[in-house]
């Protein structure tokens, strides 16, 4: 467990648990480096907007997919945005100015073939939503790996210092649950679904 600083709002850091953990862990198991370039899938999801925010201030440039509602906010936090669906990989291709050195998955959407074409041979590719991916450098990551006891800690800090911004889609009750979870599954939400218990 980890202290909320008096700084973060309690609905604001009931979204950091999971997405900034997990957000740790794969930005560390992907060797995202200054300098480097990371191919991110579902850049504007509750985890992928975590990641593509640790990358930038580690100055990596982050190239990521979202759908057409999504494009302009990418690019607001300093990602090159490119559309997902079929064809995905020439618009990525058609905005690479330098070598993919590694991929995060955090659709599951069938990405994997379409990524070790596009990331440098032996590049990393990781994905928390295809546990069926297979390939050179996949690590399919659950989260039971050691190592990230201080994930946490680290993904509280980011958000208190302003490195990482959450953004909120929709507030719910519990009572309201099964909405959050349809929301949840429409596969268009903007960061994170917070529900409430009073």
């Amino acid at each position: 467990m980890v202290a909320l600083p008096d700084s973060i709002d309690s609905v604001t850091g009931a979204g950091i648990k999971v997405a900034g953990t997990t957000a740790i862990r794969v930005i560390t198991l992907a060797h995202v480096r200054e300098g480097q370039t990371l191919l991110l899938h579902a850049a504007t999801g509750g985890v992928g907007v975590f990641v593509t925010q640790l990358a930038r201030a580690r100055d990596a440039g982050v190239i990521g997919t979202a759908g057409a509602a999504n494009q302009h906010y990418l690019a607001s936090l300093g990602a090159i945005p490119v559309l997902y669906g079929d064809g995905w990989e020439d618009r990525v291709r058609a905005v690479a100015t330098a070598p993919i050195n590694s991929v995060i998955d955090c659709s599951g959407a069938g990405v994997i073939a379409g990524s070790l074409e596009l990331v440098v041979p032996g590049g990393p590719i990781v994905t928390i939503a295809d546990f069926e991916a297979s390939g050179p450098g996949v690590v399919i990551t659950d989260g039971s790996e050691p190592g990230f006891e201080d994930a946490l800690r680290e993904a509280v800090k980011a958000v208190e210092h302003g490195t990482v911004q959450i953004p909120i889609e929709k507030v719910f009750p519990l009572e309201q649950a099964a909405d959050a979870y349809r929301l949840s599954e429409s596969g268009h939400v903007r960061g994170k679904i917070i529900l409430t218990i009073d």
